[in-house]
């Protein structure tokens, strides 16, 4: 019989190298896509939820994951989609660069989501 790779009399084991090869339909695109859609609505509440809670979900899977790398990239893109209606108007392109910027950076470091079909 084997036992419990997590049994309570074993200390818990670290996740797998590979383990952020998860299979999650669409993976990144779908943060990308809240993202356009919040810039595209003007920055209404229900888009900016829908791309911070995408996003601080993505964060916490990462930093499950031990990457800390992916982690802090995504807690910075949320840093940014917390951001109130009127600092965002303000910052408008600058805005919509510099996401546009860490949304590459986050799929550069995860590899093609074709090759890795992950979040």
């Amino acid at each position: 019989m084997k036992s419990n790779p997590n049994a309570p009399e074993e200390s818990p084991r670290p996740p797998r190298a590979d383990s952020i090869r998860v299979y999650l339909p669409g993976g990144v695109p779908v943060l990308r896509i809240a993202i356009e859609d919040l810039l595209d609505s003007g920055w209404e509440d229900v888009f900016q939820q829908r791309a911070c809670e995408i996003a601080c979900a993505f964060e916490g899977s990462f930093k499950s994951c031990g990457r800390e790398d992916l982690a802090n990239v995504t807690h910075t893109l949320l840093l940014l989609l917390e951001l109130d209606r009127g600092t965002a108007r303000y910052l408008d392109l600058a805005l919509k660069v510099k996401l546009t910027e860490l949304l590459g950076r986050l799929e550069s470091l995860l590899g093609s989501d074709e090759e890795l079909r992950t979040a």
